[in-house]
């Protein structure tokens, strides 16, 4: 027996199927308006301190570093032990003047308290040369410190960008004490430069 198909019945039915086509090619063609673009955000974290004070380049490098501070500071011993032995100098001194100053004459009073301010002025010239020696000899430190550390950070920073492209990570931190940091790195050591939203956002700026 033959079913027959009305014309209106026929007609509903490539409707829906074409509708439903439709919303094939749609769902296929178009992402749904909060669908992710990128994988999930992958973050690590490293301690360049530790880097510094456990691998074999790190531990080599301090060694040289702790070195070259020893060379550059000795030189300056003999003005520390200078100094050292006119502050002794002058608390005898002071002492002296304070138990045996009622029983002086008025000569050896103003002998022994000009003998006192000489001491004082001496101490302060050796002093105050003694602090710009240590700030000449520590920034010609922190200068041979930076140079000493730049094969090690290119080194990081090699190794940094194949960590994270290899294990697809989105950012990589240095959680290391601020003052342990690398002179030339920040807080952040590696990020993923397709998760860099700053064009679009200078684009959203100006539209």
């Amino acid at each position: 027996m033959k079913m027959k198909i009305s014309a209106g019945w026929m007609a509903a039915l490539l409707i829906l199927v074409a509708a439903v086509f439709v919303n094939i090619a749609r769902s296929q063609t178009e992402p749904a308006a909060c669908e992710p673009q990128t994988p999930p955000a992958k973050v690590a974290f490293v301690n360049l301190k530790k880097v510094l004070d456990e691998s074999k380049q790190g531990r080599a490098l301090r060694e040289q570093l702790e070195g070259e501070r020893d060379r550059a500071f000795e030189p300056l011993k003999r003005r520390s032990d200078e100094l050292e032995a006119l502050e002794r100098r002058i608390n005898t001194l002071t002492q002296e003047i304070l138990s045996q100053g009622m029983v002086w004459d008025q000569y050896k009073k103003v002998e022994k308290q000009n003998e006192l301010q000489s001491l004082y002025m001496n101490h302060s010239n050796l002093s105050n040369q003694l602090q710009l020696e240590k700030a000449r000899v520590q920034e010609q430190l922190n200068t041979k410190k930076n140079e000493f550390l730049k094969p090690l950070e290119d080194k990081l920073n090699q190794v940094m960008e194949e960590i994270g492209k290899e294990g697809c990570y989105s950012v990589i931190m240095d959680v290391s004490p601020p003052a342990a940091n690398f002179p030339n790195f920040n807080p952040i050591i590696y990020r993923n430069p397709e998760l860099d939203l700053t064009d679009r956002v200078i684009a959203a700026v100006d539209k």
